[in-house]
């Protein structure tokens, strides 16, 4: 009776491990595929600064992921120029003399 429950704890502590492993290796692969494709779309950009940080979950559906990357990186790109944009704007028209 004991050497089986010790067999089965092994193999539950080896099975647990084995799907640790597996879900690391996912990880990693997902983790270069995004990095390959943040390089791509961000171009030169992404080796002076820290990247643009994904919350992304996994799923099954890869073409899902890239869509959602795509998205949130467009997104975030336009509004951070928008805002950008306004800033310098709002410094102009406060630099500008006004003559009343």
């Amino acid at each position: 009776m004991g050497w089986r429950e010790i067999e089965k704890g092994k193999e539950g502590i080896d099975v647990q491990r084995e799907k640790r492993d597996e879900y690391e290796e996912k990880r990693d692969k997902y983790e270069e595929k995004r990095d390959k494709f943040v390089d791509k779309y961000e171009g030169e950009r992404a080796k002076g600064r820290e990247k643009v940080k994904f919350y992304i979950h996994f799923c099954s559906n890869g073409i899902h992921n890239e869509v959602r990357v795509l998205f949130y990186y467009y997104v975030r790109l336009r509004v951070s120029i928008i805002v950008k944009l306004c800033i310098l704007i709002k410094a102009a028209l406060i630099s500008i003399p006004r003559f009343t």
